[in-house]
Protein backbone atom coordinates (compact mmCIF):
# COMPACT_ATOMS: atom_id res chain seq x y z
CA UNK A 1 0.00 0.00 0.00
CA UNK A 2 1.24 3.49 -0.86
CA UNK A 3 0.96 5.50 2.36
CA UNK A 4 1.64 8.95 3.76
CA UNK A 5 0.70 11.11 6.74
CA UNK A 6 -1.08 14.36 6.01
CA UNK A 7 -2.90 17.26 7.55
CA UNK A 8 -6.44 17.32 6.19
CA UNK A 9 -8.52 20.45 5.76
CA UNK A 10 -12.17 21.06 6.54
CA UNK A 11 -14.66 21.52 3.69
CA UNK A 12 -14.63 25.32 4.00
CA UNK A 13 -10.85 25.41 3.54
CA UNK A 14 -11.03 22.97 0.61
CA UNK A 15 -13.64 25.21 -1.03
CA UNK A 16 -11.38 28.23 -0.52
CA UNK A 17 -8.42 26.41 -2.08
CA UNK A 18 -10.61 25.20 -4.98
CA UNK A 19 -11.61 28.82 -5.59
CA UNK A 20 -7.94 29.80 -5.72
CA UNK A 21 -7.35 26.99 -8.23
CA UNK A 22 -10.16 28.36 -10.42
CA UNK A 23 -8.46 31.76 -10.36
CA UNK A 24 -5.22 30.13 -11.54
CA UNK A 25 -6.68 28.30 -14.55
CA UNK A 26 -6.12 31.28 -16.85
CA UNK A 27 -2.42 31.37 -15.84
CA UNK A 28 -1.88 27.65 -16.48
CA UNK A 29 -4.71 26.44 -18.72
CA UNK A 30 -3.23 23.02 -19.53
CA UNK A 31 -2.37 22.09 -15.94
CA UNK A 32 -3.90 19.14 -14.12
CA UNK A 33 -5.41 20.64 -10.99
CA UNK A 34 -5.63 18.60 -7.79
CA UNK A 35 -9.19 17.46 -7.09
CA UNK A 36 -10.53 19.28 -4.02
CA UNK A 37 -11.18 15.95 -2.28
CA UNK A 38 -7.44 15.20 -2.55
CA UNK A 39 -6.16 18.53 -1.20
CA UNK A 40 -3.93 18.01 1.83
CA UNK A 41 -0.55 18.91 3.31
CA UNK A 42 1.88 15.97 3.37
CA UNK A 43 3.83 15.61 6.62
CA UNK A 44 5.73 12.38 5.88
CA UNK A 45 5.66 10.21 2.77
CA UNK A 46 6.20 6.50 3.45
CA UNK A 47 5.85 4.96 -0.02
CA UNK A 48 4.96 1.29 -0.40
CA UNK A 49 4.30 -0.29 3.00
CA UNK A 50 3.16 -3.84 3.76
CA UNK A 51 -0.22 -4.17 5.47
CA UNK A 52 1.30 -5.81 8.56
CA UNK A 53 2.71 -2.39 9.57
CA UNK A 54 -0.67 -0.60 9.58
CA UNK A 55 -1.32 -1.18 13.33
CA UNK A 56 2.07 0.32 14.22
CA UNK A 57 1.49 3.31 11.92
CA UNK A 58 -1.89 3.85 13.58
CA UNK A 59 -0.24 3.67 17.02
CA UNK A 60 2.31 6.29 15.93
CA UNK A 61 -0.49 8.53 14.65
CA UNK A 62 -2.36 8.43 17.95
CA UNK A 63 0.81 8.97 19.98
CA UNK A 64 1.34 12.41 18.42
CA UNK A 65 0.78 15.33 20.75
CA UNK A 66 -0.39 18.35 18.82
CA UNK A 67 -3.02 21.01 19.19
CA UNK A 68 -5.08 22.45 16.32
CA UNK A 69 -3.02 24.55 13.94
CA UNK A 70 -3.63 27.81 12.13
CA UNK A 71 -1.74 27.88 8.83
CA UNK A 72 -1.18 31.03 6.82
CA UNK A 73 -0.85 30.51 3.07
CA UNK A 74 1.35 33.28 1.73
CA UNK A 75 3.05 32.28 -1.52
CA UNK A 76 2.71 30.43 -4.81
CA UNK A 77 5.64 28.61 -6.34
CA UNK A 78 6.73 25.97 -8.83
CA UNK A 79 8.77 22.81 -8.40
CA UNK A 80 10.43 22.21 -11.79
CA UNK A 81 9.61 18.91 -13.47
CA UNK A 82 10.45 17.69 -16.97
CA UNK A 83 6.81 16.95 -17.89
CA UNK A 84 5.55 20.24 -16.47
CA UNK A 85 6.04 21.90 -13.11
CA UNK A 86 4.20 21.34 -9.84
CA UNK A 87 2.29 24.42 -8.68
CA UNK A 88 2.29 24.72 -4.90
CA UNK A 89 0.83 26.96 -2.26
CA UNK A 90 3.33 27.72 0.49
CA UNK A 91 2.87 28.37 4.16
CA UNK A 92 4.29 31.06 6.41
CA UNK A 93 6.81 29.75 8.97
CA UNK A 94 4.92 27.86 11.66
CA UNK A 95 6.78 26.44 14.66
CA UNK A 96 3.92 24.17 15.73
CA UNK A 97 3.68 22.60 12.27
CA UNK A 98 7.44 22.06 12.10
CA UNK A 99 7.44 20.50 15.60
CA UNK A 100 4.60 18.15 14.63
CA UNK A 101 6.38 17.04 11.46
CA UNK A 102 9.67 16.57 13.32
CA UNK A 103 7.96 14.50 16.05
CA UNK A 104 6.26 12.32 13.44
CA UNK A 105 9.49 11.81 11.46
CA UNK A 106 11.37 10.91 14.65
CA UNK A 107 8.75 8.33 15.70
CA UNK A 108 8.73 6.79 12.22
CA UNK A 109 12.52 6.52 11.92
CA UNK A 110 12.74 5.21 15.51
CA UNK A 111 10.49 2.38 14.35
CA UNK A 112 12.75 1.66 11.33
CA UNK A 113 10.59 3.33 8.67
CA UNK A 114 12.72 4.96 5.99
CA UNK A 115 12.04 8.57 5.06
CA UNK A 116 13.76 10.62 2.38
CA UNK A 117 16.51 12.98 3.50
CA UNK A 118 14.96 16.09 2.00
CA UNK A 119 14.12 19.03 4.21
CA UNK A 120 10.44 19.50 4.99
CA UNK A 121 8.93 22.33 2.92
CA UNK A 122 5.26 22.55 3.91
CA UNK A 123 3.01 23.19 0.95
CA UNK A 124 -0.22 22.15 -0.73
CA UNK A 125 0.03 20.87 -4.30
CA UNK A 126 -2.50 22.77 -6.41
CA UNK A 127 -1.64 21.44 -9.88
CA UNK A 128 0.75 19.27 -11.90
CA UNK A 129 1.95 19.56 -15.48
CA UNK A 130 2.09 23.34 -15.18
CA UNK A 131 3.68 25.40 -17.94
CA UNK A 132 3.50 29.06 -17.06
CA UNK A 133 6.04 31.80 -16.68
CA UNK A 134 4.21 34.12 -14.33
CA UNK A 135 2.09 33.46 -11.25
CA UNK A 136 -0.37 35.99 -9.89
CA UNK A 137 -0.05 37.74 -6.58
CA UNK A 138 -2.69 36.92 -4.00
CA UNK A 139 -3.62 38.05 -0.53
CA UNK A 140 -2.41 35.69 2.19
CA UNK A 141 -5.03 33.92 4.26
CA UNK A 142 -5.12 31.79 7.40
CA UNK A 143 -7.02 28.53 7.81
CA UNK A 144 -7.59 26.12 10.70
CA UNK A 145 -6.24 22.60 10.59
CA UNK A 146 -7.57 20.15 13.13
CA UNK A 147 -6.98 16.69 11.69
CA UNK A 148 -3.99 14.50 10.84
CA UNK A 149 -4.47 11.25 8.93
CA UNK A 150 -2.65 8.19 7.69
CA UNK A 151 -3.55 8.27 3.99
CA UNK A 152 -3.68 5.58 1.32
CA UNK A 153 -2.83 6.73 -2.21
CA UNK A 154 -4.50 4.53 -4.82
CA UNK A 155 -6.39 4.46 -8.10
CA UNK A 156 -10.17 4.19 -7.92
CA UNK A 157 -11.87 3.90 -11.31
CA UNK A 158 -8.62 5.20 -12.86
CA UNK A 159 -8.72 8.33 -10.67
CA UNK A 160 -5.97 9.09 -8.16
CA UNK A 161 -7.62 8.96 -4.75
CA UNK A 162 -6.33 9.67 -1.25
CA UNK A 163 -8.29 7.77 1.38
CA UNK A 164 -7.75 8.29 5.11
CA UNK A 165 -7.17 4.95 6.85
CA UNK A 166 -7.04 6.49 10.33
CA UNK A 167 -7.52 10.07 11.49
CA UNK A 168 -6.78 11.90 14.69
CA UNK A 169 -8.38 15.17 15.70
CA UNK A 170 -5.82 17.66 16.96
CA UNK A 171 -7.01 18.77 20.39
CA UNK A 172 -6.14 21.23 23.07
CA UNK A 173 -4.85 19.57 26.23
CA UNK A 174 -6.76 22.03 28.41
CA UNK A 175 -9.50 24.66 27.98
CA UNK A 176 -7.01 27.30 29.17
CA UNK A 177 -4.67 26.45 26.28
CA UNK A 178 -7.51 27.10 23.80
CA UNK A 179 -8.41 30.43 25.46
CA UNK A 180 -4.79 31.62 25.42
CA UNK A 181 -4.38 30.76 21.73
CA UNK A 182 -7.60 32.54 20.77
CA UNK A 183 -6.52 35.60 22.79
CA UNK A 184 -3.18 35.63 20.95
CA UNK A 185 -4.82 35.28 17.54
CA UNK A 186 -7.29 38.06 18.28
CA UNK A 187 -4.75 40.46 19.79
CA UNK A 188 -3.39 43.27 17.61
CA UNK A 189 0.25 42.93 16.59
CA UNK A 190 2.64 45.36 18.26
CA UNK A 191 5.87 46.31 16.56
Amino acid sequence: MRLFYALEFDSETKDLLASLQEDLVSYCPKAHFTRSTNIHLTLCFLGEIEGQFIPLLNEILFSLEAKPLHLTFNQLGLFPKRQGDILWLGIEDNRELMALQKELAYKLTSNTFLLDDQDFHPHVTLARGVKCKKLPAFESFTVPCEKISLMHSHQKLDILTYTPLFSKQLEYTSPLQKDILHDLLDAPLHT
